[in-house]
């Protein structure tokens, strides 16, 4: 019970002192073609969600739902692309790459990471953690607990997944377009998605030089202040995502 009390001061405090983020993802009753262009009127309306203490360069990332799954949309000005050197079913957060974190339950028991380069290239990993998460004071799962308590799987992208990635050499513009089917990020409730708050993250890692090279730096950035370099070892700060109905201009049908 002490353990357990000092789990929820640890928590309230660092989502206090942090202002844990939030954002709202609209739902849409139309589907969209991910072919990385962003010109539907639905994208234009949806809000935006921003790094912390960033600019427009360093990415905008906009999401809607639907009962099939989750869209996602970022844009951002790559000056220096590094990508390409990832094989089939490797993790490509070494090139550039957005990173999409997702714990639909919002307990932190279990959250997939759906990564995805420059180049377009996916890579889908889930954590489930045994037991309630313990932190350190910072809000990172303890050395012993990843040790004891934390399970790491690989996850085969689903057919129905679909991502489009356009980069252009001239501009350095970067758009990605990505379509996250329920089957993968509603699988502990089942079936058609609803409305609901999330945890969720997202992060970009920008490098300046190729994996090979050793004096190559890159920047971390993240829309919840999670532990830099390791976004997966604090699922508790994790930011909030609202699935709503809000400003979508649907008319639910009345109970009768």
């Amino acid at each position: 019970m002490r353990g357990f009390a000092l789990f929820l001061w640890l928590t309230l405090a660092i989502s206090q002192a942090n202002e844990l983020p939030r954002g709202v993802a609209w739902f849409t009753d139309q589907p969209l073609t991910v072919d990385g262009v962003l010109d539907e009127p639905a994208w234009q309306r949806a809000p935006v969600l921003r790094f912390s203490a960033a600019s427009a360069e360093d990415g905008e990332t906009r999401m809607l739902w639907s009962a099939e799954g989750l869209y996602v949309t970022f844009s951002a000005v790559e000056r220096t692309p590094v990508l390409g050197y990832a094989k089939a079913g490797e993790p490509v957060y070494r090139e550039d790459a957005f990173e999409l974190f997702v714990d639909q339950a919002g307990d932190h028991r279990q959250y997939y990471e759906v990564q995805v380069s420059a180049s377009g290239q996916v890579f889908v990993k889930c954590y489930v953690l045994t037991e309630a998460p313990r932190l350190n004071a910072e809000g990172w799962l303890t050395r012993d607990f990843i040790d004891r308590c934390l399970w790491r799987y690989d996850v085969p992208a689903p057919e129905s997944l679909r991502v489009a990635s356009r980069l252009d050499a001239q501009s350095g513009r970067w758009t990605l377009e990505l379509f996250v089917p329920a089957e993968l990020v509603n699988r502990r409730f089942g079936g058609a998605l609803q409305p609901r708050a999330w945890r969720v993250n997202i992060t970009r890692h920008d490098w300046d030089l190729p994996p090979a090279v050793a004096q190559r730096r890159g920047r971390f950035l993240y829309w919840a202040p999670v532990y830099a370099g390791h976004p997966h070892l604090s699922p508790t700060l994790m930011g909030y995502l609202e699935l709503s109905y809000e400003n979508a201009k649907l008319q639910k049908p009345k109970s009768n």
